[in-house]
């Protein structure tokens, strides 16, 4: 399983007095929604959604999206509630 992962924005800076732009990622946190610049030693990656997280405590802890955790709000659910979901083969029981 290959996971892509897309750049939410580009933050260019240059020094006052210089003509060098500096260019840095930024990526968003697949739990929390929160856009922080890519560390060029790399950024923790979820082991059960295989997405970048920010690398608080939280974030690092409960692997709950953030579309599921505004699922759960909105419906009154615990926010860490995440469904269980059964895959069956396309195919089943058919001979």
């Amino acid at each position: 399983m290959t996971t892509q992962i897309y750049e939410s924005a580009v933050v260019e800076t240059q020094e006052f007095g210089s003509d060098k732009i500096t260019r840095q990622k930024m990526v968003m946190c697949i739990h929390c929604g929160m856009h922080f610049l890519e560390p060029r030693d790399g950024f923790f990656f979820c082991d059960s959604c295989v997405g970048p997280v920010c690398g608080s405590k939280n974030c690092r802890e409960k692997c709950v999206h953030l579309e599921q955790w505004m699922e759960n709000l909105e419906a009154g659910r615990p926010e860490d509630y995440k469904p269980s979901r059964i895959f069956v083969p396309f195919n089943y029981g058919i001979r």
